[in-house]
């Protein structure tokens, strides 16, 4: 016991003494060194393994959008930018044409204007203007309170003067004239007294005025007519029909129709679908032996009731000769909500006007 305490006190504990501090700072450098080095692995592979990951979304973000645009491209769900609309199947059959053409090496600048030749031809199947000149529309006028079509008496004056003509008609009601006369500014009475049925008269202003209607009531007061006036001596009383332009006519409908404060858009809309309305009217009576196409009632549309305005008269204007290419026209305007009336719901014209059924073939 003594001789071996005596040897490890000779020759040192391990770790004890001088020479066992130095083999202790030796394993301790040495342990040292490769943690360190054990660390720099472990950072390096975390380092590795987040690249990889960010490599993998990656790609998978780029897959993803190249699905999202190839699902745009061939089922139309991308938006035009300049109405709003969505694409339509044949739209989107060129899209599909043109996404594949864009494998070919085609310019961006290429593609777009085949895709803006695509909306153009689309507003063209949705909206398109009047080539063939556009014949005059016959309104026939109601009186004050629109409860009737005929009147007794019908007095008609323009500063500027006007000229009749006198004539007849017959089933077509075509006025025929027979004689007329020059009449300075004044009132020109007409009673049921002064034409036998089936006899007429016609009135237009000396410098393309307008025409006034001195016994008729309307909310701009007494109304004023663009065009000729024909009075025609019916078995019923005196019919009076405004005959003129149909862009003219519509000057009279929008701000009927809408107000004229509303966006410079919304008239616009009501401008093609007043006008779309009066064509699909003249169109149906072309053939027809009528007194006239259509009324100044909520009958059809209400014309002149409000004195033409700069907003109105600019969105007939901007809109000039386009129809909806559709068959039958309906649609409801009020001014309800400007008016603080509560809801469209509510009105029980409204109502009967989404109860009503299209006729077979309408769109």
């Amino acid at each position: 016991m003594q001789c071996r305490m005596h040897k490890l006190l000779r020759y040192g504990l391990p770790g004890c003494g001088k020479d066992g501090e130095r083999e202790a700072g030796k394993n301790g450098n040495f342990l040292r060194e490769r943690a360190a080095g054990a660390w720099k692995e472990r950072v390096l592979t975390v380092l590795e393994v987040t690249l990889l990951a960010g490599m993998v979304l990656f790609s998978f973000y780029l897959l993803y959008c190249s699905v999202q645009e190839g699902e745009q491209a061939v089922n139309g769900t991308a938006s035009d930018s300049e109405n709003g609309r969505h694409m339509d199947s044949d739209e989107k059959e060129t899209m599909r044409s043109v996404a594949d053409e864009s494998e070919t090496g085609k310019t961006d600048e290429e593609l777009e204007n085949e895709l803006n030749d695509v909306n153009d031809e689309s507003d063209k199947a949705l909206v398109y203007c009047l080539e063939e000149e556009i014949s005059q529309i016959r309104v026939r006028i109601l009186n004050s309170d629109y409860t009737d079509d005929c009147f007794e008496k019908i007095q008609i004056m323009s500063a500027e003067g006007f000229s009749v003509e006198y004539g007849t008609f017959g089933d077509d009601y075509v006025f025929m004239k027979s004689s007329g006369e020059e009449v300075p500014g004044e009132v020109c009475t007409v009673t049921l007294s002064d034409l036998a049925v089936g006899e007429a008269l016609r009135f237009s202003s000396n410098t393309d005025g307008t025409l006034t209607v001195k016994n008729l009531e309307r909310s701009g007061g007494e109304p004023a007519y663009a065009g000729e006036l024909l009075v025609y001596r019916l078995t019923e009383g005196l019919a009076l029909v405004n005959v003129l332009e149909l862009e003219t006519y519509l000057y009279g409908v929008l701000p009927s129709e809408m107000p004229s404060w509303y966006p410079a858009e919304a008239l616009k809309a009501q401008a093609v679908c007043a006008r779309t309305y009066a064509w699909l009217c003249m169109e149906k009576n072309k053939t027809a032996d009528s007194i006239a196409d259509l009324d100044d009632s909520v009958a059809f549309q209400v014309y002149n009731n409000q004195k033409s305005t700069d907003a109105s008269r600019a969105a007939v204007d901007a809109t000039c000769g386009e129809i909806l290419s559709v068959e039958e026209v309906l649609y409801y305007s009020t001014s309800c909500l400007s008016e603080g009336r509560g809801e469209l719901s509510e009105e029980a014209a409204f109502r009967e006007f989404l109860a009503k059924e299209p006729e077979d073939g309408a769109e």
